[in-house]
């Protein structure tokens, strides 16, 4: 079971990785078609072309991370609930074994 999760997470950490490159593309993209669209206001905004690009990256990454560091959270309590549901089941099984052979001494 440990497996799967590990495989979902390497899967989930693939599609964050790929969603945020393409929608990092696509605002770069509209960006660059702003200031290419010889808009009056584009003039007043070109001396801040590097920082938008600067902005959306970093913002693009902040997200990859928060974004991967939710799924590998979700995935480190599901292992942990995984592990407690084990020990509960196993100290059940002890509990009812010590009170069979009570019942059997007391017969």
């Amino acid at each position: 079971a440990r497996g799967d999760l590990n495989l979902l997470l390497q899967t989930l950490e693939s599609e964050i990785r790929t969603e945020i490159n393409k929608r990092e593309g696509e605002t770069l993209d509209k960006l660059k078609a702003l200031f290419e669209s010889g808009a009056d206001n584009v003039q007043l905004m070109e001396k801040y072309r590097e920082e938008f690009k600067r902005s959306i990256s970093s913002l693009c990454r902040r997200l990859q991370d928060d974004s991967m560091h939710r799924c590998k959270d979700a995935v480190n309590r599901c292992v942990g609930l995984q592990e407690v549901d084990a020990s509960w089941n196993e100290f059940h099984q002890k509990i009812e074994q010590q009170v069979k052979e009570l019942l059997l001494k007391c017969k």
